[in-house]
Order: structure tokens, then C-alpha cells, then sequence
């Protein structure tokens, strides 16, 4: 079985829109169940600038 390590994670917000993130995913070691997803934005993104305001409220 292949499986998806990287990519691009669009979500649509209620408020405030678009949200942008990539991520990589890991196998948990000893636990071929399990996998650990890591979720980022890109630095100076519209993503990141909405994500900035958001945190000073």
C-alpha cells in the first residue's frame, strides 16, 4: 500500500475563508496503525497573515 507522506490541505473557514496548509505525515514507530500528521502553513502566506490576526484577538 502506498501512502500520501506530503501535500496540500485546503480548508474553508465559516469566518474567516480559506485556509492553505501543507503537511507530512509519519509512521508511528511500532504501531503500523497509527500516523502522525504535521500541519503547517507557508511562511508570509495569506494563510499565515490570517492566522496572525487571529491570534491577537
Amino acid at each position: 500500500m502506498l501512502r500520501c507522506t506530503h501535500g496540500a490541505k485546503l480548508h474553508h473557514h465559516p469566518v474567516v475563508g480559506d485556509l492553505h496548509f501543507v503537511f507530512e505525515s509519519f509512521p508511528v514507530p511500532g504501531d503500523a496503525e497509527q500516523t502522525l500528521y504535521v500541519y503547517n502553513v507557508e511562511p508570509d502566506s495569506p494563510t499565515e497573515r490570517t492566522r496572525s490576526r487571529a491570534g491577537r484577538r
